[in-house]
């Protein structure tokens, strides 16, 4: 099911990316001065869609990278929470070895009702 959900989006996708190749192909000056026009100082000449598919991707990796800089804090606080909780469990372990009472086993808990 997630296979085919993947391949209604990738395609379409695809198809649009293809169509807008094939319409933009015109060769287009791409200058980063904006002062001169008949002279640039850098200028970089090709064809319109392969900016359209620079700008794409640099759009899905800013945004990309933005996102994961924002979850930084989840991850941290992840982090903090796993590491309270392994000591949490030694701390359990040792109460039940110190007062001689077994620890019920994971199976037991996790075991479905008949």
């Amino acid at each position: 099911m997630k296979r085919l959900r993947t391949w209604f989006v990738t395609l379409p996708v695809i198809a649009v990316v293809s169509l807008l190749a094939i319409a933009n192909r015109q060769v287009v000056t791409f200058s980063f001065d904006p002062f001169s026009s008949s002279s640039p100082f850098l200028a970089i000449e090709a064809p319109f869609f392969i900016f359209i598919l620079i700008s794409v991707f640099l759009g899905i990796v800013i945004g990309g990278g933005s996102a994961w800089f924002a979850g930084g804090q989840l991850r941290a606080k992840t982090r903090r929470l796993k590491r309270e909780t392994r000591t949490l469990k030694k701390a359990l372990e040792s109460s039940h070895s110190q007062t001689g009472t077994p620890a019920r086993s994971e199976a037991r808990r996790l075991a479905a009702p008949n």
